[in-house]
Formats: structure tokens, sequence, C-alpha cells
């Protein structure tokens, strides 16, 4: 971001990334399209970070929805 010193002023635009993977919990009515939507991610992408094989997800069942 250029700063040259800890102080950030009111509206300042900041570039920020992630490092964690961002999990979500699934519940009643979810499904790895509104999941994926949700996210602004696609189920292949969420097939694939989670390790399924099809599109069949549980009530409880945490999935991550970003990559590491």
């Amino acid at each position: 971001n250029g700063l040259k010193s800890s102080t950030i002023k009111i509206g300042q635009k900041l570039k920020l990334t992630a490092k964690a993977n961002m999990t979500y919990k699934v519940v009643k009515g979810d499904t790895l399209t509104k999941i994926a939507k949700k996210y602004g991610t696609t189920v292949t992408n969420l097939k694939k970070w989670n390790g399924l094989k099809s599109s069949t997800i549980k009530i409880g069942q945490v999935l991550n929805v970003t990559k590491a």
C-alpha cells in the first residue's frame, strides 16, 4: 500500500489479501450452488477445495469457501 507510517485516514483505500481459508457451516436448505453464489465462487471450486466427489452436502458440514 506504499504507507510511510502506520496512520491511515478515513476513506483511504487499502489492498488486503486473505491468508486463511474462510469456512461456512451448512444449514437447512443450502445447496453448493447457493453457497457458491454467496461467496462469489463456483460449485467446481467448492467441490475441489473440499474434496467432494458429488454435490451432496449435509446440515452441519463445514466447507472451505475460499482457497488458502
